[in-house]
């Protein structure tokens, strides 16, 4: 194999490789005594192998096996967004269930749970918890008793200490409250003059302004909203009256609210349905 890629890189065209007369002389006798060297093949084709070992890949090429690598991971599938579409739509179907069975007792999750042996589970944790919760509720009765008279016993002296303390220290805090006030009493005319004094007049036309401000917002912007706000109140509550041949009953109140569920239910399924949809077009993107 060696000699034969020599002798093809020899062959070439002097325009693509040159080789000088002594190089070519030294060469042929390598040829001529290659079988009377006793080496292994690896090391003489080493060179060649070398030579003829393809160039590493680019940035770019290996920035895109990268990507495709993470891509077959399944590092860029929506996980949080499929169990949220699950958990949406197993919450509508729980509804649908019991709203279509008119209980819960009689749908078909409660079956279901029945028969696979989740209610009966339930209920004995449940019972369990009733019989612990008991327990703890005796054993506070019995021993209630003693552990209070122990506390009294070990903080009683100390929350004497503290309410004797709390007592001085609400003395001396009103006699300095009192001196306080009397302090701002004396001190608040003299601050009232030395504003007055030493205030520019540009900031107590300022203030004139902001109050005609407020007034002019008052009565062009909040009045009117309280207005139309107790307009439309009145004019829903005619509405209902109407609605209800002018008395509004308990009976017409319950029509009122079916109707309202019934739409919220209807609104419900359509979102459902959307998501649902949303969630197959994403399924079918990422596969």
């Amino acid at each position: 194999m060696c000699v034969s890629s020599t002798e093809s890189k020899s062959s070439q065209p002097q325009g693509s490789r040159s080789v000088p007369g002594h190089s070519s002389k030294y060469i042929n006798i390598y040829i001529s005594n290659f079988g009377r060297i006793d080496k292994p093949v690896g090391f003489c084709c080493a060179p060649e192998v070398l030579r003829t070992t393809p160039p590493p890949l680019s940035p770019v090429s290996h920035l895109g096996e990268q990507n495709l690598q993470m891509k077959m991971r399944g590092h860029g599938f929506p996980w949080f967004k499929l169990l949220m579409v699950l958990l949406v739509f197993a919450a509508g179907f729980i509804a649908h269930d019991i709203r279509s069975h008119d209980s819960v007792s009689d749908s078909s999750t409660a079956k279901y749970l029945r028969s696979s042996g989740v209610t009966a589970v339930s209920q004995q944790a449940w019972s369990k918890i009733t019989v612990y919760t008991k327990q703890g509720f005796s054993w506070l009765e019995k021993n209630t008793p003693h552990y209070y008279s122990e506390c009294v016993r070990v903080f009683g002296p100390v929350m004497e200490q503290g309410v004797e303390k709390t007592k001085a220290a609400a003395v001396v805090l009103s006699e300095n409250t009192s001196q306080f006030i009397l302090w701002v009493k004396e001190t608040t005319p003299l601050a009232i003059e030395w504003v007055n004094t030493n205030t520019p007049d540009s900031v107590f036309q300022m203030l004139a302004y902001l109050k005609e401000l407020l007034i002019f917002i008052h009565h062009n912007y909040v009045l009117p909203a309280l207005t139309y706000i107790s307009d439309l109140l009145l004019q829903a509550w005619t509405n209902l009256q109407d609605s209800c041949n002018g008395e509004v009953s308990v009976s017409c109140l319950r029509g009122h609210a079916v109707y309202f569920t019934n739409s919220t239910w209807q609104l419900l399924q359509h979102t459902t349905s959307a998501i649902k949809s949303w969630a197959q077009e994403l399924l079918t993107r990422a596969g």
